[in-house]
């Protein structure tokens, strides 16, 4: 499942300066809104948006300047 995330990331086109890590991290967060969602503590929107948060954090990290 992380190489499949991994892939995606890349064709999203993030320059993560390590995507295994990164695909890594999503798999946890969405492993962890899953529970969160199954034990009530989340509802479904509130999972789908702090994952897209998440995705969308990576990939803005591509445009944003070098500092």
């Amino acid at each position: 499942m992380t190489l499949e995330i991994a892939r995606l990331l890349r064709t999203l086109g993030t320059d993560q300066p390590d995507i295994d890590q990164a695909a890594q991290e999503l798999l946890a967060m969405s492993d962890g809104v899953t529970l969160g969602v199954l034990i009530g503590s989340l509802t479904p929107d509130q999972a789908r948006s702090t994952l897209r948060s998440a995705v969308d954090r990576l990939l803005s990290h591509s445009s944003s300047p070098e500092t």
